[in-house]
């Protein structure tokens, strides 16, 4: 059983051509070995039921003037007839909503942390591995999870949409990305009794 990061990141001085469409974001893979994360590239992860998967999200401009809002993480499987979520327990409709205050009474909500500079996050998810930002930067970061694989009957393929929400006053942009997660299945489904026959 191994956890794992996923990092997305992108820079709040691009402007959409388009305002009302998402500006594409970057991803990669971290895994955690012995103790130590490294990195896994933009592939899609095989992950056993009972690791763990956290998110971390990168703004590397130097300019903190767009602060990030919200982030909403969402699970489409590819399978058909498949969990809506690979993370347990299922989270509403197959989606999850990270704020700064979640409401404690709203199952579709959870915790944003941060603003945190790099390397000075607490939260383990924040390595900041896949982002080659300059020595010294300002870039900052949110960590969202962990969550926890759930057992599935066979393996099932999941596409993770990573939706970021930044703000600026009355300015907003929508950052987008949309890898994917498959889940090695940890509860196969039995197997059907053989029948016997009796010789008469």
């Amino acid at each position: 059983m191994a956890n794992f990061n996923l990092d997305v990141a992108f820079s709040s001085d691009v402007t959409p051509d388009d305002p009302n469409l998402p500006v594409a974001m970057a991803y990669g893979f971290t895994r955690e070995d012995h103790g130590t994360y490294k990195g896994k590239g933009q592939g899609h992860q095989n992950a056993t039921p009972g690791s763990q998967v956290s998110f971390a999200i990168y703004d590397t401009s130097q300019s903190s003037a767009f602060n990030v809002t919200s982030v909403q993480i969402s699970a489409a499987n590819k399978d058909t007839g498949g969990a809506q979520s690979p993370f347990n327990p299922a989270w509403p409709n197959g989606s999850i909503t990270a704020v700064s205050s979640p409401n404690p009474s709203n199952p579709g909500q959870t915790k944003l942390n941060g603003p945190n500079l790099p390397n000075s996050s607490p939260a383990p998810a924040s390595t900041g591995i896949n982002i080659k930002s300059v020595t010294g930067s300002t870039c900052r970061s949110w960590t969202v999870g962990p969550f926890t694989i759930a057992s599935l009957a066979g393996p099932q393929t999941f596409r993770i949409i990573i939706t970021v929400l930044t703000q600026n006053g009355q300015q907003s942009k929508t950052f987008k990305v949309d890898p994917e997660v498959i889940v090695e299945g940890g509860n196969p489904e039995p197997k059907k009794p053989k029948s016997t026959k009796s010789k008469g």
